[in-house]
């Protein structure tokens, strides 16, 4: 299974995913590229910009 297919199937769990999760759960350190190509295939991803608690800006993605 590759990156692509990894992220669309927690997606498609109907989880979000996050650059640390990707990292953490599938090893996957360029996560903004998987969704883009997962974009130009077709999937509705919507991404929504967050912090955390330290004030740290990141991405959260899932299905719209």
């Amino acid at each position: 299974m590759n990156q692509e297919q990894k992220v669309k199937k927690h997606l498609e769990s109907g989880r979000h995913i996050t650059g640390v999760i990707a990292q953490d759960m599938y090893r996957i350190r360029d996560l903004p590229k998987r969704i883009s190509t997962l974009r130009k295939e077709g999937m509705n991803i919507l991404g929504v910009m967050k912090r955390d608690l330290q004030g740290q800006r990141y991405h959260e993605y899932s299905l719209a």
